[in-house]
């Protein structure tokens, strides 16, 4: 649940969830989000238990540059999209002489992103401590409670955020639109940083 407060995980599922117009939306995210990084740190733990892969510190220098690219995307695309498009899609339709309104949101995006942060972040936390579990099945144990960690302390995040978000939106009708433009650069000036950290 710590490794779920990472500064730049926190800034990049600010940046998703400051989209979203309703709590469920934004721990759906969260849960996304926290799958995507469990299913890639499990996929290289298990080559890590069983086949005793060793993961190079120059690969694990790529993959968090990538992270800055990653984020420096998310605050471009919440910057333009505020300025150019309503945050988020309605439209409505009828269901047996009933009208309902459906709110979408992008599913895949926070598990790729998700995805792209348990791979860089694979090579520095979960896995250096698999390393030193010498029994397969402790070390199994281990990766399943840490993925449940993650996933769960994600939900918990973006629910405040997104709470705080939709209360703060129903106060005041145009604040969403800014903070999806300050969380989109927040996003954009710590991507670089990240990117100036890893490459430079």
């Amino acid at each position: 649940m710590r490794h779920a407060t990472d500064t730049d995980h926190v800034v990049a599922i600010g940046t998703i969830t400051a989209r979203q117009k309703s709590v469920k939306s934004s721990m759906a995210v969260g849960g996304l989000w926290g799958i995507g990084h469990s299913a890639m740190v499990t996929v290289v733990g298990i080559l890590i238990i069983f086949l005793h892969l060793n993961i190079p510190v120059r690969i694990g220098t790529m993959l968090e540059f990538s992270v800055g690219m990653m984020l420096v995307i998310l605050g471009v695309i919440n910057i333009f999209q505020t300025i150019r498009l309503p945050t988020v899609h309605r439209h409505e339709h009828s269901h047996g002489g009933k009208t309902h309104t459906h709110t979408h949101f992008h599913l895949i995006r926070p598990f790729v992103v998700g995805s792209v942060h348990g791979l860089a972040g694979s090579a520095a936390i979960a896995l250096l401590i698999l390393a030193t579990i010498n029994n397969s099945i402790y070390a199994i144990y281990y990766l399943l409670i840490f993925n449940v960690g993650v996933i769960v302390g994600m939900m918990i995040i973006t629910t405040l955020i997104g709470a705080s978000l939709v209360y703060a939106g129903n106060k005041l009708d145009n604040l969403n639109k800014y903070f999806v433009l300050g969380s989109g650069i927040i996003s954009f000036i710590f991507g670089i940083y990240v990117m100036y950290q890893n490459g430079f």
